[in-house]
């Protein structure tokens, strides 16, 4: 009977290995998409103007101030 406690421990360390290579493995390709020199940047892409980014930077920014400011709420009902 205790040997199958055994398994059970082991197929869940099993389970937890496989899923921390696999997200190391994205974590991996994430940072050499940002580290990657020679790719094109957000700003030399064509049709996108300097005013476009601006003004997508600025919704950004809005959007996070709004749900700064959303979770601030809430924390003071707590």
């Amino acid at each position: 009977m205790s040997w199958q406690l055994w398994v059970v421990i082991a197929l869940v360390a099993a389970g937890v290995v496989v899923l921390a290579v696999t997200r190391m493995r994205h974590a991996q390709h994430v940072f050499d998409d940002i580290t990657q020199l020679d790719g094109p940047t957000e700003s030399s892409r064509p049709g996108l103007s300097d005013d476009e980014i601006a003004r997508a930077r600025d919704r950004a920014a809005a959007r996070a101030r709004q749900a700064e400011e959303d979770t601030g709420r809430r924390r003071g009902h707590g």
